[in-house]
């Protein structure tokens, strides 16, 4: 009989693009495959990844705290999971986490896993009072359920995450990723000469990805006809911090850049790119984006943050900025494209930079090493 895994995640799409060469590697490795994810319909669960992954469908929006709703999920799910009967069971984000926490209390798979991907509620930097109050009570919940747990294995992607985890149980087993990795060679350089210097920012559309930033540092170069600025990214509307389409369509109109919403080939965006860009203020993992715009060659300016700062090294293949700061992003694309010779150095940087800490064949292991 097949040992079966069991992935659980927030969004679907999040694990085609992060997790999906895990479970096509479980696949060859003779296990059932199947994943809990959010409302979806079958066939575009098929269109897009293997017909031998196994889709169970159960509402996960990260962004609810209906009590109601949460318990119906959270019961669906133990059913689901009593049905499959998983030898592995990966939770991956915050609220499939809560949830694996809990019922593993109650129903134990042989291997469970936790996987933190970013943080945000806990390290924005743009703190509230709201915020702060979710945050403690975040942080509260867990250190409950980790400990009536016992020892558990978490899979971070930042030592800062790994020390957050640490301090709510120094027993805990935790293993640091530095990402989810990338196909490096689907993402290879472009070895043509653009007339234009193409800048891209790609993420979802919320303001602690710095999308206003982005777009107030785009507004300082109209005019210059050889300078393009492109963004891309889905509007997140389970956010609370999301940018409408309208406002984020006038917004880049007025500040000079082109808003080009959700893109299926990403590789496409940034291989026709000169720089990419993340002034992220977020608690990131390690941004995906950014570990694409290493692999393919480019110059990369994000901010001084953990996940983000990973991705480079200063000097070396890019520029680290404070968070929230148009003036040091400004700064920082100047310096770039009045740089020739220093954008070159940094583009033939990223890609082996890429392809030593990057590898998704080298993540990919590592995450069968902690299952097997």
């Amino acid at each position: 009989m097949k040992k079966k895994i069991l992935f659980v995640v927030n969004d679907i799409d999040f694990f085609i693009s992060h997790r999906l060469e895990i479970a096509n590697k479980m696949i060859s490795l003779n296990f059932d495959v199947s994943v809990v994810g959010n409302e979806k319909k079958k066939n575009y669960f098929d269109q897009k990844i293997s017909k031998k992954i196994n889709f169970y469908s159960i509402k996960l929006n990260r962004s609810s705290f209906g009590l109601v709703n949460n318990f119906l999920t959270l019961l669906k799910l133990f059913f689901i999971l009593k049905k499959i009967k998983p030898d592995i069971v990966h939770y991956i984000t915050l609220k499939p986490i809560f949830f694996g926490l809990f019922i593993n209390i109650f129903y134990r798979a042989k291997k469970i896993i936790f996987s933190i991907s970013g943080l945000d509620l806990i390290f924005s930097y743009n703190r509230t009072l709201k915020k702060n109050l979710i945050s403690f009570f975040i942080s509260f919940i867990l250190k409950i359920l980790i400990f009536l747990n016992h020892r558990v294995t978490f899979i971070v992607q930042n030592e800062r995450d790994k020390n957050y985890i640490r301090k709510l149980n120094k027993k805990t087993y935790i293993y640091l990723i530095k990402g989810s990795g990338v196909d490096i060679d689907k993402f290879y350089p472009s070895n043509s000469v653009n007339n234009k210097i193409r800048i891209l920012m790609a993420s979802r559309i919320i303001k602690e990805k710095g999308v206003f930033e982005y777009l107030f540092s785009a507004n300082q170069f109209k005019g210059k006809k050889d300078i393009e600025f492109i963004l891309c990214g889905k509007i997140d509307q389970n956010n609370s911090s999301y940018i409408s389409k309208k406002d984020i369509t006038n917004l880049s109109k007025i500040n000079n850049v082109s808003y080009i919403g959700e893109i299926q080939n990403m590789f496409e965006e940034i291989y026709k790119s000169s720089i990419c860009i993340l002034p992220s203020y977020y608690g990131e993992g390690v941004p995906k984006f950014l570990l694409e715009a290493a692999s393919s060659g480019k110059a990369i300016i994000t901010t001084k943050i953990p996940g983000c700062e990973d991705t480079i090294i200063e000097g070396y293949n890019g520029i680290l900025i404070p968070p929230q700061n148009v003036k040091a992003l400004t700064n920082a694309i100047k310096d770039l494209i009045d740089n020739k010779d220093l954008l070159k150095k940094m583009s033939l940087n990223s890609r082996k930079f890429a392809i030593k800490n990057f590898d998704v064949k080298e993540v990919v292991e590592k995450h069968i090493n902690i299952y097997i």
